[in-house]
């Protein structure tokens, strides 16, 4: 399958911001791991994880859990089910 470089990095960058900004235990910082393997892009934190009452919305366009604009997650989405991912 042919990807759009363009989108997989813009969804990789908000993947990477998310995890950076969420996905850290309070007063410490972020560790974040990116893991590529056959053609699968996996990005993990630390953090508390997404909280319960927003977990089936959260990739869903402007909801959020965090005051944020509620877009990264679903480009995210959106880029990964352009490729044939979820």
């Amino acid at each position: 399958m042919t990807v759009d470089p363009a989108l997989v990095r813009r969804a990789v960058r908000n993947l990477l911001e998310n995890a950076l900004h969420y996905g850290k235990q309070p007063d410490q910082a972020a560790i974040v791991h990116i893991t590529v393997t056959n053609g699968r892009i996996t990005v993990a934190d630390h953090g508390p994880g997404v909280a319960e009452d927003v977990a089936e919305f959260v990739l869903d366009r402007f909801h959020t859990g965090g005051g944020s604009t509620g877009l990264g997650l679903s480009i995210v989405r959106w880029v990964a089910q352009a490729h044939g991912g979820f």
